[in-house]
């Protein structure tokens, strides 16, 4: 199905035949979940290594996609030999041979674990800090990158007369 040049690659990816068997899987697919391609091939994918939660949906992505419908920017969670989960955001394209007759699907991936970990941080400190900014005895205001007001705090209106 797909071959790899000069390595990894950074981009996880897979595929899969019809049936729902892995056909490919990439070195960077083995660093993120653990599992090498010897272990994938053969697999059902979505049964082996997509979390409870998310298979009916997968199920249907790919499906789609082995009807010819592709779908960009799908979030999953893909289990890890350990037992975590790590979410993905995959691209799945249907595969055609020459004659456009549909062989499977491919997924390339954007290992997004990381970026939704520090959302996921960054909104539970807000939540934290809120509390905190909104029972000061200080004028606090905040700007965007633009330099335009987003926030401003209530002990700030009778320091500068403005609400």
């Amino acid at each position: 199905m797909v071959r790899e040049r000069g390595g990894s690659g950074k981009a996880p990816i897979f595929g899969m035949e019809k049936d729902g068997m892995g056909k490919e899987w990439n070195g960077t697919k083995d660093r993120i979940t653990g599992f090498t391609k010897k272990e994938a091939m053969g697999q059902d994918l979505v049964e082996r290594f997509i979390s409870e939660e998310s298979k009916q949906s997968v199920k249907s992505v790919l499906g789609r996609a082995l009807e010819g419908q592709e779908t960009a920017n799908y979030e999953l969670l893909v289990e890890t030999k350990n037992g975590d989960f790590r979410t993905l955001l995959v691209n799945a394209t249907t595969l055609r041979d020459v004659d456009r007759k549909i062989l499977g699907v491919l997924g390339v991936a954007q290992d997004v674990a990381d970026a939704y970990r520090r959302k996921i941080d960054t909104e539970s400190m807000s939540g934290e800090l809120r509390p905190l900014v909104e029972s000061a005895y200080a004028p606090i205001f905040g700007i965007d990158k633009y330099g335009i007001v987003n926030y401003w705090h209530a002990t700030a209106a009778p320091i500068t007369c403005f609400t």
